[in-house]
């Protein structure tokens, strides 16, 4: 009988001990699972709730594509972030540096966006609208390479556009920087002041040439006037021979801004 006993005390205390080492093994596996779950999914809940790159920034995330949801209830949208430049936080809408994507496009692909934020892309008039509808006062940045390696850079302290209606029409405020002021100023003539114009593209136009469409004519879309003191939107010319587009007709239709470039980025940010 104590020999009976002592053998049913031994399987209990076995069976108690191999229940006890399932249990920590299972704590284990879901406290590991837990710790997977929470690294994969937190960037995409924090990428959720951000409306634009500042979000992301105060965050600690680096430059690169990420979606923002904004609270208009209109759906997200991807988008390249500047964390880098001028202590980051930049929402680029416009990116230019290989010409893989072509840029001469309907006034539907303008309005949408097209391209890939990874790469070069236009984010849509559309969704630029959406961004600076929110509640700020937005200041706008633009990043321009020259063949030459020359690197220059724009900056105007206040930039708005107007709805769908209105043609997305150009508002832009007082400049600086080392790239000259292209959008505002005076150049040759009043005719190149894009400040105020609507947007144009080749299949709609409401730039103030009488004699064409700027758009169709210099194979690009922009807020041209009659026509342009830039056109960031031309074509992408590869290894030109001459970097000078004064004179050079056959360069006229390219990415210009005080001559040819070979990188170009329009990057927007709010000011809190």
């Amino acid at each position: 009988m104590a020999s009976m006993c002592y053998t049913i005390m031994c399987m209990v205390i076995l069976v108690s001990c191999l229940i006890y080492l399932l249990l920590g093994l299972l704590y284990f596996l879901l406290q590991n699972q837990l710790h997977v779950l929470k690294t994969v999914s937190q960037p995409a809940n924090e990428q959720s709730f951000a409306t634009d790159c500042q979000d992301l920034a105060a965050r600690g995330h680096e430059s690169g594509a990420y979606t923002l949801s904004l609270p208009d209830g209109l759906g997200s949208m991807k988008v390249f972030c500047d964390m880098e430049t001028d202590k980051g936080g930049w929402t680029v809408f416009q990116r230019r540096f290989d010409g893989s994507v072509d840029f001469y496009r309907d006034w539907d692909h303008y309005d949408h966006g097209f391209g890939d934020a990874n790469g070069e892309y236009w984010l849509g008039l559309r969704n630029i609208r959406r961004l600076i509808s929110q509640e700020s006062r937005w200041i706008l940045r633009i990043d321009l390479e020259h063949y030459d390696s020359y690197i220059t850079y724009a900056v105007y302290d206040s930039f708005m556009i107007s709805d769908n209606a209105s043609n997305y029409a150009l508002s832009v405020g007082t400049y600086s920087g080392n790239a000259s002021d292209n959008l505002k100023r005076v150049r040759h003539s009043s005719y190149t002041i894009h400040d105020g114009m609507q947007f144009t593209t080749y299949d709609r136009d409401n730039d103030h040439f009488a004699m064409g469409n700027c758009a169709s004519i210099h194979k690009g879309a922009w807020w041209y006037n009659r026509c342009y003191a830039s056109n960031l939107n031309g074509l992408y010319i590869l290894h030109p021979s001459v970097y000078s587009w004064y004179n050079q007709p056959e360069l006229q239709n390219g990415m210009i801004w005080n001559g040819l470039l070979k990188r170009s980025e329009m990057k927007i940010k709010r000011i809190r």
